[in-house]
């Protein structure tokens, strides 16, 4: 999750394009009190001062409802739809096609062209959790 916080810290300039959920992985690191990480508090700092206490949250597909970053492994909107997040950007992937981790069965998402070169460069990665290549 540092890795993804640090990439969003370092190419997002104007705020409202971002579409990693940061708001709610940053929230997510700091609801934990046993966290004790300091380099992710120092980055989480800077990103909420970079945005401004603006929450830019993920929408659900199907109802438009606030998905909520309440788990690192899927989300779930109020009117019970759930999303499986990527395992590289921590989105909700919301369409039928992604890629796979054969070790952890966690998945990451295909990048589309809207995406900028970052978010691109982030999703040919491998697993976070095992570093075995996606397919």
């Amino acid at each position: 999750m540092k890795r993804v916080l640090g990439q969003v810290y370092l190419h997002t300039w104007i705020t409202e394009n971002t579409s990693i959920p940061t708001r709610g992985v940053c929230d997510f690191l700091m609801s934990d009190p046993t966290y004790e990480d300091r380099a992710a508090r120092v980055l989480i700092g800077h990103i909420f001062k970079k945005m401004n206490k603006q929450t830019f949250p993920e929408y659900c597909s199907l109802c438009k409802e606030v998905l909520p970053f309440t788990d690192r492994r899927q989300a779930v909107c109020c009117n019970g739809h759930m999303w499986l997040r990527c395992v590289l950007t921590y989105q909700a992937c919301q369409t039928l096609s992604y890629r796979r981790c054969l070790l952890q069965d966690s998945i990451a998402r295909h990048p589309v062209p809207d995406d900028p070169d970052w978010i691109k460069q982030i999703l040919q990665g491998p697993c976070t959790f095992c570093d075995s290549p996606l397919f």
